[in-house]
């Protein structure tokens, strides 16, 4: 991992290196986006816990004790066919909606350097993107991802509707074989740009493996925006954490929020306005 500086510039109550700071204006910053940006604010938000559950219900089937979700639904398509297409309608059912996080993301960008992988399999992000840039917005799924030089847009690394990957088998397919597996693409993007982790726990096997194994890799250099509580299962994964105060009484993530609102207006101007809508729900 890539000595840093140690000037830091205070966004809300986080303190980001000065150098992470002016990766987004330089072109050199992609941000890596999980399910905490869809999930924020969002009470009925669907879990892929959940919506494994509502696949398997009708069948009375349920996932066995320590029976990974991926495991589960790998068992439940032997009996579900069209079990992508009836995940996509349950994952598309009306209730998603783009968060505040997923806003304040994109005006982070400009059009021109948008750089944004997600493990999120609705597609959110671009629907935002298009409304701040216009409609030209590329993007890639899995299992086509772009090289390093020409990423500009937004790469669904799990796949997205009913290309998504949800069974432990395409996991594994889709992070060891084929023109450019999954782990390829993310090594190349690591070694060519910095990496921000935002709305990711980072529990995903094939992930701490993965940055286990790069984690000395002098080039290589990776943040994550966490919420102070959840520091420790960070640990030896070669990621610099920043941490973010639990807030209470609204949005547990209200904090992260207020740290990117700032870096958007510390960034573009004072004069942007960008509101937390959501932060009033916990």
């Amino acid at each position: 991992m890539q000595n840093v500086s140690e000037n830091n510039i205070a966004l809300g109550e986080v303190l980001v290196p000065q150098r992470l700071f002016n990766s987004v204006r330089e072109g050199n910053l992609v941000i890596f986006a999980g399910s905490g940006v869809t999930k924020y604010g969002q009470k009925e938000a669907p879990l892929n816990e959940e919506l494994a559950e509502q696949l398997g219900s009708p069948l009375g089937e349920k996932r066995h004790r320590d029976e990974s979700i991926d495991a589960f639904l790998d068992r439940l398509k032997s009996y579900i066919p069209t079990i992508h297409e009836q995940y996509s309608k349950l994952l598309n059912n009306g209730i998603l909606k783009p968060t505040d996080l997923h806003k304040v993301i994109i005006r982070l960008f400009k059009k021109s350097n948008l750089k944004i992988i997600t493990t999120n399999q609705e597609t959110l992000f671009t629907e935002v993107a298009e409304k701040v840039f216009g409609k030209d917005i590329k993007s890639w799924e899995y299992p086509v991802f772009p090289t390093p030089e020409e990423f500009n847009g937004i790469v669904y690394i799990h796949g997205a509707n009913n290309s998504a990957i949800i069974t432990e088998t395409e996991f594994g397919k889709a992070y060891s074989t084929g023109i450019k597996p999954a782990g390829t693409f993310l090594e190349e993007i690591c070694k060519n740009y910095i990496l921000l982790y935002i709305g990711y726990s980072h529990d995903d096997p094939f992930m701490r493996y993965f940055s286990k194994g790069i984690a000395d890799e002098p080039q290589v250099e990776r943040y994550a925006l966490v919420r102070a509580d959840k520091q420790r299962s960070w640990e030896g994964l070669g990621i610099r954490v920043l941490p973010f105060p639990k807030t209470f009484g609204r949005n547990h993530f209200s904090a992260l929020f207020d740290c990117l609102r700032d870096w958007v207006q510390k960034t573009i101007g004072s004069s942007t306005q960008v509101n937390d809508n959501n932060g009033g729900q916990s």
